[in-house]
Parts: structure tokens; C-alpha cells; sequence
């Protein structure tokens, strides 16, 4: 009901858009390049389900498949209660912005599932891990980042400490003995795993650098401010315990201002490290993890909720992981962190019920607003053009980012003037720019000049006046869409008079 129900928004279409467009997987890759972060795995998928069908749905179906699979593996593997398995299906995450938001999130996700469920094969064989990690590197940057971070895990555990401290540990899963298979081919399963890991991460970095001709490049990095270093901290807390607002536009919104989130933040920060201090090498792979995605989001790109939920996500890989691994550092009761690392200990589960709590609130009240509300409105926008509008018409769209998704909807190319010409998604490359006011108009009248089909100009705000009167077609407005979840898709549709 939920998939039916939402519409798509222009990252979500942008996607399906490149997939059904490409003419082969060759076309593919190389137009996938000049999306930022992003690789090829989920474009793969949705390039074969686009050869079966056009229609956007088919994607959100398959995209509700790939969420429906990590539920399951969740449920019927993981370690964790009753309570928690049903807290984390119907989480914000795993309920709403990776299930009915349709991108690379939720593939990750999955792979990372994977990844868990099989953790237990690690002593026999690291190649399924090794490609878990591979196709994990591959789905989007802050993937990349979980990907090496459960590396160390994987791969170097018995290098840190050889042989668990506790010798009263149970594996309720499978036995952790460092010779299950003979020690030659132990040689060369870890060899060979290492490399198809490293393999993942060389290839996912290369996909992920634009082209020559790409202008969606890093940021520079920003000055240090408090300020900047409060809010960059907060996305923790935001991550953890999203708490949106309660209004219309709830998302990437959170009641509690940066400061306080920030606080809080670093008390989940020190709680989870006290946590994972008995197995340093999950202790290490949450610290690389965690921090590389606060220093992105403190120095280049500040993020948004779907970016910020990996660091959920790698805190429940590592809760999960945890269970699995035995005790590998032991201090004695006199020392003061670890009695305090005791007492977390004994109190894990209800920190992570609390958690959970709110993650199962958000999700509720984030799903029941996509099901009262339009996400989007380029859906009707598409829905009053198909039915209403004169079928003999010339599209055109500005901004190009907003009339995006109508095109898909559409399945018709629209005239873009960023790119001075006819397309459906957006190649970021140099041949296109933000336009002036000047500009596009200059470019509609030289179209009005030209053709003799009807015009219709799609919006995402009302047309300006000045704009109006410098058009050498009178602009009628045939409609307007407003009420969107996402603040910048409603839409405003004028008919250019001749």
C-alpha cells in the first residue's frame, strides 16, 4: 500500500531514469559516473528490471523487494530479541527511507545483512564475506566507508588479539576456531578474500570519481566553527533517534535543536565505544566508520537524513556482530572504564529498546505522512498532462532538477534550458549550467519562434512578472500542484499562447 501510494521525487526518478535510458550497460556505467557517490550495483538492477518495462513502478516494486529480503534475513537471523526484531522492520529506516524511498540505501543495507548472517563462515571461508564487502563498496560512498570499516572484523581480528580472553564463551552459531580448514588453504581463502575486498573498494573508487567533463566535485573544506562542529556532531543523535517534526515537511527535520543533539551524541558515542571495548576489532571498525562519515559531514558534504542512517546501521551490524565474537580484551574491576563498560554491558539491551522505540515512532508517523500527504506532486502534475493538457505540446522544464521527475512519469523527454536541450535525466556535466532568468527566457522565445507546436512550461514556483512580461508568448496557468512533503516539487503548469 505504501510503494502504491508514494510518489517519486527526483533522486529516487533521477536513477530510474539513467537505468531505463541508457541503450546498454556500457551506456550505463559511464552515465552513472557523473551521479556523486554513487556506483553501479543498484543501477544494474534497475537497468534489467527497465528491460522488462518502462513504468517507474516496476522499480519501486523490486526496490520493496530488496527491503523486504533484509526484514527477513533480520528476523530469522539476527541475534537480537523478539522486540528488537520487530522494532527494527518497522523502523524509520527500514520502514520508510529505505523502503518506500527508492535508491541505493537500501542494497547496502541488504548486503550488509548478508554480510552478518554470514559472519559465522568466517573461520571456514572469508570469499562469501570478501564479496559481500566487494558489491557493498559499490552501492554508494558511505557504503564504501561501512565496507572498509568491516574490514577489520574480517580480516584482522586474529591480528589484534589471537585467541578470545574469555575462555567460558559460547558461540550459539558456529564455533570460532582458527584452524577449521588446514592451515595452507586457511593461507590462501585469506589471501585470495583480501584481494577481491581490496578489489571492491580500488573499483567503487574509481566509479565514484566524476569524468573529466563532471561538475559535481568535493567541497572545499569549511572553516572551524562551534557552531558547524555542534551540528555536525547532532547527526549521531539525528541518526540513531530521528525525531522529526511534526508538520508537513517533517523530512530531514528533528525537534531537538543541534546543541542538544550534540550532547547527546556524544554520550551514544561513549556508551557504544565502553560497549565494543571487549572486541577491539569491532571497536575499531565502528570508530573508523563513525568518524569518517562525522568528517565528511563536518568538511565536505553535509548530508541528510538517508546519508546519515549509516551510522545507525553500522552500530546495529556491530550490536549484531557483537553477539557473535568472543570477548578478546579483559581489564580488571579496578579500573574504572571498565567498570563502567560492565555496567553498559548489562544494560545494552535497554539502551538499544530505547533507541528502537523512537526509530519505531518516526517510522510510523514518516509512513502514515507519505500515505496522507504527496511526497511529490509531480505524479498529478504528469496524471493533469497526460489528461488535460493538449497532447501536441513542447515541454519544457525549469529548474531541470524539478521537472525531472514528470518527465519519467511522462516517459517523454522535456526540454531542459541548464542543458539547451531535450532529455530526461541529468548528465552533471560542463554542458550544463544553472540559467539566469534572462537566459531561459531568451531560449523559450527562440523555441516560440521556431515551432508551431503549443508550449507548456513547467515550474516548480509561480512565474514571475518580470519573466511574464519578457516572454514573447503570453503564459496562461493551466494548474498548479502544491501540499508536497518535499517543499521544492509542487508544481506550476502555464500554456505559452501563441
Amino acid at each position: 500500500m505504501g510503494v502504491l501510494n508514494h510518489e517519486l521525487w527526483r533522486d529516487e526518478m533521477q536513477g530510474w531514469l539513467i537505468a531505463r535510458d541508457s541503450t546498454a550497460i556500457a551506456t550505463l556505467l559511464q552515465n552513472q559516473r557523473y551521479e556523486s557517490g554513487r556506483s553501479f550495483v543498484s543501477f544494474l538492477g534497475f537497468f534489467a528490471i527497465s528491460q522488462v518495462t518502462r513504468n517507474p513502478l516496476a522499480m519501486q516494486l523490486f526496490h520493496l523487494g530488496i527491503a523486504a529480503t533484509t526484514v527477513y534475513l533480520i528476523a530469522r537471523f539476527s541475534p537480537f530479541t523478539r522486540w528488537q526484531k520487530i522494532a527494527l522492520t518497522f523502523s524509520y529506516y527500514s520502514f520508510f527511507e529505505y523502503s518506500l524511498i527508492c535508491r541505493d540505501y537500501a542494497s547496502s543495507v541488504l548486503l550488509i545483512v548478508v554480510f552478518c548472517v554470514l559472519f559465522p563462515l568466517r573461520d571456514r571461508t572469508r570469499i562469501p564475506l570478501a564479496c559481500c564487502l566487494f558489491l557493498v563498496a559499490n552501492t554508494h560512498f558511505y557504503a564504501l566507508l561501512i565496507a572498509i570499516a568491516l574490514g577489520f572484523p574480517l580480516f584482522f581480528r586474529d591480528s589484534i588479539f589471537l585467541k578470545p580472553i574469555n575462555p567460558n564463551f559460547k558461540n550459539t552459531q558456529t564455533p570460532h576456531t582458527r584452524h577449521s580448514i588446514p592451515h595452507p588453504l586457511l593461507q590462501w581463502d585469506f589471501f585470495v578474500s583480501v584481494g577481491v575486498w581490496l578489489a571492491g573498494l580500488v573499483i567503487a573508487i574509481g566509479f565514484m570519481l566524476p569524468p573529466a567533463d563532471g561538475t559535481i566535485t568535493p567541497q572545499a573544506v569549511k572553516p572551524f566553527s562551534f557552531s558547524h562542529l555542534a551540528s555536525t556532531l547532532a547527526i549521531v543523535w539525528k541518526s540513531y533517534a530521528p525525531m522529526p517534526g511534526i508538520t508537513l515537511h517533517f523530512w530531514n527535520t528533528n525537534i531537538l535543536d543541534d546543541g542538544t543533539a550534540a550532547v547527546l551524541s556524544v554520550g551514544l558515542l561513549l556508551a557504544a565505544i565502553a560497549g565494543f571495548i571487549r572486541q577491539p576489532s569491532l571497536l575499531i571498525a565502528y570508530l573508523f566508520g563513525t568518524l569518517s562519515i562525522v568528517y565528511i559531514t563536518y568538511s565536505k558534504f553535509p548530508g541528510t537524513m538517508r546519508q546519515w542512517g549509516y551510522l545507525f546501521i553500522l552500530f546495529v551490524a556491530c550490536s549484531w556482530l557483537a553477539q557473535t565474537l568472543p570477548t578478546q580484551l579483559n581489564w580488571t574491576d579496578s579500573n574504572p572504564f571498565w567498570r563502567w563498560s560492565n555496567w553498559l554491558a548489562l544494560r545494552r539491551n535497554s539502551i538499544l529498546n530505547g533507541l528502537l522505540l523512537i526509530q519505531l515512532i518516526a517510522g510510523g508517523f514518516a509512513f502514515a505522512s507519505d500515505l496522507q500527504h504527496p511526497f511529490s506532486q509531480a505524479k498529478a502534475a504528469a496524471q493533469f498532462i497526460q489528461t488535460q493538457a493538449s497532447g501536441d505540446q513542447l515541454l519544457i522544464g525549469d529548474p531541470d532538477w524539478a521537472a525531472l521527475p514528470i518527465s519519467g512519469y511522462l516517459d517523454q523527454p522535456i526540454y531542459y534550458p541548464a542543458s539547451k536541450g531535450f532529455g530526461t535525466f541529468i548528465k552533471f556535466n560542463t554542458q550544463r549550467r544553472d540559467r539566469s532568468p534572462a537566459e531561459v527566457v531568451n531560449q523559450i522565445n527562440a523555441i516560440a519562434a521556431t515551432s508551431p507546436q503549443n508550449i507548456l512550461l513547467i515550474r516548480n514556483q509561480p512565474l514571475d512578472p518580470i519573466i511574464s512580461s519578457a516572454l514573447s508568448r503570453f503564459p496562461i496557468e493551466l494548474a498548479r500542484f502544491t501540499g508536497a512533503i518535499v517543499q521544492d516539487e509542487n508544481y506550476y503548469l502555464y500554456k505559452l499562447q501563441r
